[in-house]
């Protein structure tokens, strides 16, 4: 009997690719702390059949100053809010508009990691704390990278734009967002 559960066990942690908690296009990976736990990358590759998502607009988002008086920029933005959603978030996006991004939303603040697993784009990757504040930006990250990118503090948000928006804008760490969902 011992056996067969050890198979059991076994088996479905092969099916759920035992690969830890990474999120691929941005998602967090196991060093985040507070990934939302649905392994990635199971059987899949840079050279993926999927075919390209295409951007839904659920939201604005301001870039804002760090004392909130001046907006920097305004995005449209998609939301991740669930597990599957931040699994798959920016992945095999071959264009993303400047005017563009994605909304991470996470239910509880931690430290998060992301990684560009399956993400053949450059991105901007925004840690955001829980009173809107930007903690740290990774900046033109490299492509189908399986490095952790981590946050420098706690955050309940993440923001991914086009690589080099942040510099384009002046956006930096101190700086705040604000947003309105559509959805």
């Amino acid at each position: 009997m011992r056996i067969i559960q050890v198979a059991v066990v076994l088996s479905v942690l092969a099916l759920a690719g035992c690969g830890g908690n990474r999120i691929e296009g941005g998602g967090s990976n196991p060093m985040g702390g507070s990934s939302p736990g649905a392994p990635s990358g199971v059987g899949s590759s840079t050279t993926s059949t999927h075919s390209e998502p295409q951007f839904v607009k659920e939201g604005d988002l301001l870039f804002l100053s760090a004392d909130g008086k001046d907006t920097l920029s305004t995005i449209q933005i998609e939301v991740a809010a669930t597990d599957a959603e931040r699994e798959q978030g920016l992945m095999f996006r071959t264009t993303i508009e400047e005017s563009t991004g994605m909304l991470f939303l996470f239910d509880r603040s931690d430290y998060q990691s992301f990684w560009m697993k399956n993400t053949p784009s450059s991105l901007d990757i925004l840690f955001i704390s829980p009173d809107n504040k930007i903690l740290n930006i990774h900046k033109y990250t490299s492509p189908y990278s399986t490095e952790g990118l981590p946050s420098q503090g706690l955050s309940d948000k993440v923001v991914e734009v086009k690589g080099g928006y942040t510099d384009k804008f002046k956006i930096v760490p101190g700086c705040r967002i604000q947003y309105k969902l559509t959805m």
